[in-house]
């Protein structure tokens, strides 16, 4: 993520994320919007079947 420059990244992943992969994410940090009172994971976790 720090290499491209990007703010936000998904993983996209076909069974349920571990505990460890969960951590991790996690590790990454918070964004906070600077047009949005919202904030979310740096790194967001989601299955294919969150997708279809």
């Amino acid at each position: 993520m720090t290499i491209q420059g990007a703010a936000l990244g998904i993983f996209i992943i076909l069974k349920p994320p571990s505990k460890d992969m969960i951590q991790t994410a996690k590790s990454a940090g918070i964004y906070r919007s600077p047009y949005r009172s919202q904030s979310v994971d740096k790194i967001e976790i989601v299955t294919v079947q969150e997708i279809l």
